[in-house]
């Protein structure tokens, strides 16, 4: 990278590390409440300003309400009997990540799709910052287009990039790029085809002159024998 290189983790980078104790404490009963499904009052954990900045699909909400109301309530609405396992966790300082998966019971309508009955996998990441025992942030990635998939929605129709890791298709790069060795092999013999070509047509234009020479000779000696005859 050519250049001055961009400014990384500002957000994290002064965290007070002898808050990790108290941020795995919060987020640990957090995700039990979550299991629990709780809504009305998951503000024991969440503060009433906090943000929950989600993916393209998820949305932002601001606020414990906007939380509730246009994330918690329409989510258990299409997804029943689920259940939220972190595949890991990290801690430091005011900060925690994870990532996991739901398992759940598509037994409501989601994302324009009616209710199925089939039990889906709900992959996601988070990333929270605690403070003064609630969460303030909470930064969140949830894997809608794979629900959709094992719904029979393909929401890249059909040019996900999945398609290069089974072999059906090259990525575009690779598509364009040239085979150099090809590329001189050709050109090499293109230029030795130019200069057989070429020499080929001096051959015959040499050839055609010796055979025009003798023919004017021949002709001059017939011509010379005719006024001697």
């Amino acid at each position: 990278m050519k250049g001055s290189r961009p400014e990384q983790a500002v957000l994290s980078r002064d965290t007070d590390m002898s808050k990790t104790d108290e941020t795995k404490r919060v987020i640990e009963t957090m995700v039990d409440g979550l299991n629990d499904h709780r809504i009305a009052d998951i503000g024991e954990f969440f503060s009433e300003g906090f943000r929950w900045l989600g993916n393209t699909g998820c949305g932002t909400k601001t606020g414990l309400k906007e939380f509730q109301n246009n994330w918690q309530k329409p989510f258990q609405a299409a997804f029943s009997e689920k259940v939220c396992v972190d595949e890991a966790r990290l801690y430091m300082g005011e900060w925690a990540a994870a990532f996991g998966r739901q398992e759940a019971t598509h037994s409501g309508a989601f994302m324009g799709v009616e209710p199925t009955g089939k039990r889906v996998e709900i992959r996601y990441m988070d990333f929270w910052k605690v403070v003064d025992g609630k969460i303030v942030d909470n930064w969140v990635m949830v894997d809608f287009p794979h629900v959709l998939a094992q719904l029979g929605i393909d929401v890249f129709n059909g040019e996900g990039w999945e398609a290069f890791d089974r072999g059906d298709r090259q990525p575009p790069f690779l598509a364009r790029r040239p085979n150099r060795a090809a590329d001189n092999f050709q050109s090499n013999l293109n230029k030795r085809l130019d200069c057989s070509a070429y020499v080929c047509k001096l051959r015959i234009d040499n050839f055609a002159q010796a055979v025009e020479g003798r023919n004017k000779t021949f002709a001059g000696a017939l011509k010379g024998k005719k006024h001697g005859d």
